[in-house]
């Protein structure tokens, strides 16, 4: 990655970076032992965090880290999801802090004609009903321009 970066010509710099998180453990529902937890969770993380860091010095406007609301509003066993999610928040914040781009972003179900079956309906019966790409995509676009560092 960082040999990616150094490749970005001066006068075409990088101005954004997108992180999109689904930990390898994000449809486990068996219980988690602490070794998968911690590599699902050390996985996300340091691809996030070496963004981060390569980009410290790229005049970036934009620093999002999309992540899932699973595993903190409605996922049983979802809990390298849950744990992903509030590291990027918290890079997010520190992001801010440091004067630099970055929004952190937790969304909740997209529509999927792969969704197994049932799981569409069943969230929506939770109050959580499944994004359309349209609706998904304006979210993301209000994201960004929000003073909000984490949603």
């Amino acid at each position: 990655l960082a040999a990616l970066l150094a490749g970005v010509p001066a006068g075409q710099p990088l101005v954004a970076v997108v992180h999109a998180d689904l930990p390898v453990g994000a449809t486990r529902t068996d219980p988690q032992d602490a070794a998968a937890l911690d590599a699902d969770l050390r996985r996300s993380a340091d691809a996030a965090w070496n963004l981060h860091e390569l980009t410290l010095e790229q005049p970036l406007t934009a620093f999002l880290l999309l992540s899932s609301s699973a595993g903190l509003m409605h996922g049983a066993g979802q809990g390298a999801r849950a744990a992903a999610a509030g590291f990027l928040s918290s890079l997010a914040r520190h992001r801010r802090t440091l004067g630099l781009a970055a929004t952190a972003l937790a969304f909740g179900p997209w529509e999927a004609a792969a969704a197994p079956a049932g799981q569409t309906e069943l969230l929506a019966s939770l109050g959580l009903p499944a994004l359309g790409a349209k609706r998904g995509l304006a979210l993301l676009d209000e994201a960004l321009r929000t003073p909000e560092a984490d949603l």
